[in-house]
């Protein structure tokens, strides 16, 4: 199963927030393979340095955990005609379509709501595949 982080299950990561165990556990989950959008690892890197210190290189160990998903025109021209207002919420949904996700993880009541693609939080992803 194809399964895609939003940017904001990454933040639950990166700045250690409530969800941060439950992160930690879906992704030592074996089975699976995790996957991001391009645009996702540098929304992540430049939000948690605002807040605090987070190295290039703790970027990378957390990337390597995952499959990185490109972000191109086509990606793009599809989001601009998607019904969803939100852009970045579209260009996830076109990269995960394109990308033949399965679902996406997220907090992003939006997203699950409008979303053409399964889309769930991550605790209901949890009970369902846990």
């Amino acid at each position: 199963m194809k399964v895609m982080l939003d940017t904001n299950i990454l933040l639950d990561l990166t700045l250690k927030r409530e969800n941060f165990n439950k992160v930690k556990r879906v992704l030592s989950t074996t089975g699976y393979e995790y996957c991001v959008c391009s645009l996702t690892l540098k929304d992540v890197f430049y939000i948690t340095n605002s807040v605090m210190e987070f190295p290039k290189s703790d970027m990378k160990k957390m990337s390597d955990l995952l499959t990185i998903l490109t972000v191109n025109r086509e990606v793009v021209e599809h989001a601009y005609n998607s019904k969803m207002a939100d852009l970045e919420d579209a260009i996830q949904e076109q990269c995960a379509k394109r990308s033949n996700v399965d679902v996406i993880i997220t907090s992003d009541k939006k997203l699950i709501k409008q979303s053409m693609l399964k889309a769930m939080t991550l605790d209901d992803f949890i009970e369902m595949h846990m």
